[in-house]
């Protein structure tokens, strides 16, 4: 077997050791069955999902990582670490009631020393959390790649040590050129940094990783977590993907009832404009009943911007009039013709874009565990 030991306090009374160090998979996996990007964006480096190189004090952890990939490394490795209970209870409520609680987890390898095991954890995020809560800070990586943000993370989130890491969120997050190009396109990094953003508890990041997340995902049958613990957040998101695109076909019902009653248009009382705009709406809506992936609940296989776009690219009939009207969304900035059916929907759509914002500034969205307890 490798056991590789690493010293945070040579004199400390707790051995941690790490089982199986790496084997956690959170690099999440996303489908998509429609063009979601913008061609001009550039394509996010897969690089920075793996860690930065093992250097300084970590170069123990070389072996881990041939080839300089965060891959799982053989099964029979560990990974022995001196620390002092003292710090831990002090950072962690969940080590707090494994070394005082009634069922306290530590069991003794010897007189003074105590052990407790952890299993999967990458082996260097969880040093770097390690060495941070006993003070130990010169040394933590400068060149933190977004993929070793959210191996930190996870620790953080399920030992509960967000105050004793909170002084590094921005360093790591909004300060970090890396995390920050993974924002222009919905892929498995933004997934990545909601996570970690919403683990440290920065707004800003959280409200720009939800809205491209509501905007672009297909839906959960088209997303694998694998084990990164992200599923809470996913669901509010997709609930309200699934509300506002409901919402959005709405629309069109709400429409072609309003243009059957009607018996002339309001601008200029022309039967046969409403009789037009009619006819093309009910020509759309059976384009996309004949969709080869149906248009369903829960809409899987449909972004809620995909299912926008169909809806605001309608700018057909022209009416029989010259009456025109502009709007304030950048989709409407150019004149639109009131009776067609994208300016009889214009004002609805911009209530649908407010949705989305207001949901994505929402506090909900910004909860850590701590805060929810």
């Amino acid at each position: 077997m490798l056991s590789i030991p690493y010293d945070i306090d040579p004199g400390g009374d707790i051995e941690l050791v790490l089982n199986k160090p790496n084997n956690q998979k959170i690099v999440p996996a996303l489908y998509f069955t429609q063009d979601v990007t913008d061609p001009d964006n550039t394509e996010f480096d897969d690089l920075e999902l793996n860690n930065p190189p093992c250097a300084g004090r970590y170069s123990a952890f070389k072996e881990l990582y041939p080839a300089g990939k965060t891959i799982v490394p053989p099964v029979d490795s560990e990974v022995r670490m001196s620390v002092s209970s003292r710090h831990l209870i002090l950072a962690s409520r969940a080590f707090k009631a494994m070394l005082e609680g009634p069922w306290s987890e530590a069991t003794s390898s010897s007189q003074s020393v105590r052990q407790i095991n952890a299993s999967d954890w990458d082996a260097m995020a969880f040093a770097i959390v390690l060495d941070i809560i006993h003070g130990r800070h010169r040394g933590i990586p400068e060149d933190m790649t977004l993929g070793l943000v959210a191996r930190i993370a996870t620790i953080v989130d399920y030992y509960g040590f967000h105050e004793a890491l909170y002084v590094y969120r921005k360093r790591w997050l909004s300060e970090n050129a890396k995390v920050k190009a993974s924002t222009d396109k919905l892929c498995d990094a933004s997934l990545l940094c909601l996570y970690a953003a919403w683990v440290f508890s920065d707004k800003d990041i959280i409200s720009s990783m939800a809205r491209l997340t509501l905007l672009y995902s297909e839906g959960l049958a088209q997303t694998n977590t694998f084990d990164l613990p992200i599923g809470g957040i996913l669901d509010n998101i997709e609930g309200q993907r699934q509300h506002l695109i409901t919402e959005s076909l709405h629309l069109l019902d709400d429409l072609q009832d309003q243009l059957l009653k009607e018996t002339s248009c309001p601008m200029e009382q022309e039967a046969q404009c409403t009789t037009l705009t009619l006819g093309v709406l009910m020509r759309i809506r059976h384009g996309i009943t004949s969709l080869s992936i149906p248009l369903e609940h829960p809409y899987d296989g449909y972004s809620l911007n995909s299912v926008l776009h169909t809806i605001t690219d309608i700018e057909k009939p022209m009416a029989l009039h010259s009456k025109s009207i502009k709007f304030r969304t950048s989709k409407w900035t150019k004149a639109s013709r009131p009776c067609s059916i994208g300016g009889r929907l214009a004002e609805r759509i911009e209530s649908i874009q407010s949705e989305i914002w207001s949901f994505c500034m929402s506090s909900t969205l910004e909860k850590t565990p701590t805060e929810e307890k």
